[in-house]
C-alpha cells in the first residue's frame, strides 16, 4: 500500500516537473494522499475502538515465564505457548511484542517488570532461539 502511493506520488512529481503524461496526475495525487495520510488516521481509529469495545483485550494477565515455556493467566483464560511456539519477540522502549504470528502479539509491559527481571527474559529469548528484535543494552 505504501509503495503505491509513493509510486503515485513519484508519477505527480514527475509530470510536473518533466512533463510525463498521465491521463489525471490530481487524481494520483489524492489518492496518494488518501493513501499515505487518511488511511492510517482510520485505522488508528478503528483499532482504538475495537481495544475500548473488547474488554478481553483489557484484561489483567499474569506472565509466568520459564525455560520450556510461556503460561499468560487472564481473568477469562489460561494459556501456555512453548518456545517454539513464538514467532518472534520485539523490544520497545515500554514493552515486549510477544508475536504468536506474523500479526497477533500479545504484549508485556516492562513497568512491571525489574531490571533484572527483563535481563532474564533477554536471555532466554536468546537460549531459545526465538527470532527477535532486542534493544542493545
Amino acid at each position: 500500500m505504501l509503495i503505491i502511493a509513493l509510486l503515485l506520488l513519484i508519477s505527480f512529481i514527475l509530470w510536473q516537473f518533466e512533463g510525463f503524461e498521465l491521463s489525471n496526475p490530481y487524481f494520483n495525487l489524492l489518492l496518494a494522499f488518501a493513501i499515505l495520510i487518511i488511511l492510517p488516521i482510520f485505522n488508528y481509529f478503528g483499532f482504538r475502538k475495537s481495544f475500548s469495545s473488547n474488554k478481553r483485550l483489557q484484561e489483567n494477565i499474569i506472565y509466568e515465564i520459564d525455560e520450556d515455556k510461556i503460561k499468560m493467566i487472564g481473568e477469562s483464560f489460561d494459556s501456555e505457548i512453548d518456545w517454539s511456539g513464538i514467532y518472534k519477540i520485539v523490544e520497545y522502549k515500554n514493552w515486549f511484542l510477544l508475536f504468536q504470528n506474523s500479526n497477533i502479539a500479545n504484549f508485556l509491559p516492562k513497568k512491571f517488570l525489574t531490571g533484572n527481571q527483563i535481563r532474564e527474559f533477554r536471555s532466554l529469548i536468546l537460549k531459545n532461539n526465538v527470532k527477535s528484535r532486542l534493544k542493545k543494552t
